[in-house]
């Protein structure tokens, strides 16, 4: 994807376009191939776009179709705040950690502190210190001042801060 759409209405359009797709996979193939990452694309724009009602019915529709799936730390990030708009702080603080686990170096990056790297083995090119340097623009600047104070006191709070060093 060369960038995401600015306007709600680009937003509204390549909602569209993505959730037809992957519609299709599932009638014509019984499930989802998506090697593209439209599932994840979708929390992107669905942040973005910040519609309560469009954003709920992708929330559904994804845990229904997709409830193995192992995330993307955006797009993990991306649900993490759209579950905070929606008012489901206890959801939102439960995939806080699992955007967490599936990168480390996120939550710092984003908000502008010092990264030190993991002495570990990383999982994937997803855990990966240097994958957050593709965290699309138009994310990083939709993310508010009130939405960055929430994710560093979650981020930083006791229960995080143990579960990291565990």
């Amino acid at each position: 994807m060369v960038g995401l759409p600015k306007t709600p209405r680009g937003q509204r359009t390549a909602i569209e376009r993505y959730r037809k797709a992957l519609q299709k996979e599932v009638r014509v193939f019984g499930g989802i191939d998506d090697s593209g990452g439209s599932r994840y694309v979708l929390f992107w724009l669905h942040f973005l776009l910040d519609d309560p009602k469009a954003s709920r019915s992708y929330l559904r529709w994804f845990d229904k179709h997709l409830p193995d799936d192992g995330g993307e730390p955006f797009a993990q990030l991306c649900r993490t705040l759209i579950l905070r708009r929606l008012g489901d702080e206890t959801a939102a603080r439960a995939m806080l950690a699992d955007t967490m686990f599936g990168n480390l170096y996120l939550i710092p990056t984003l908000l502008d502190e010092a990264v030190e790297p993991h002495d570990m083995w990383h999982f994937s090119s997803f855990s990966q210190p240097e994958y957050c340097a593709g965290l699309p623009p138009e994310i990083a600047v939709g993310i508010t001042a009130k939405e960055r104070d929430w994710l560093r006191s979650v981020h930083d709070s006791l229960p995080f801060c143990r579960a990291r060093l565990r």
